[in-house]
C-alpha cells in the first residue's frame, strides 16, 4: 500500500509540474516596443519587424527561444531582425547582457 501511495504521489506531482510549465510558456508578456525601427519608411516591413520583436522578447523571457527561419511571407528579413532585436532587449532587461 505504501508503494502505491508513493507512486500516486509521484504521478500527481509530475502532472502538476507539467501543468505549471505549460502555463508559464503561454504566459502573457508585454514587450516594450521600440519607438523607432529600421523600417520607418516602409509600414508593412515595420509591422513585421514589431511582430518579430514581440515574439523574440516574449520567447526569451519565457525560455523558449528558437532560431527563426522565416522563409515565407512578404517581409522575412524584417521579422527576423525584429525577433533578434526583441531577444536582445529581453536579455538586457533580465540583466543577461551589459
Amino acid at each position: 500500500m505504501t508503494h502505491l501511495l508513493q507512486f500516486l504521489s509521484a504521478v500527481v506531482l509530475a502532472i502538476s509540474m507539467g501543468c505549471a510549465t505549460h502555463h508559464s510558456r503561454n504566459a502573457v508578456v508585454e514587450a516594450p516596443l521600440p519607438t523607432t525601427t529600421p523600417y520607418e519608411s516602409d509600414p508593412s516591413s515595420r509591422l513585421e519587424y514589431l511582430s518579430g520583436y514581440r515574439a523574440g522578447y516574449r520567447d526569451y523571457l519565457v525560455g523558449s527561444v528558437k532560431m527563426p527561419y522565416y522563409e515565407t511571407g512578404h517581409y522575412p528579413t524584417a521579422e527576423r531582425r525584429g525577433y533578434m532585436a526583441g531577444i536582445t532587449a529581453a536579455m538586457e532587461k533580465a540583466g543577461d547582457v551589459k
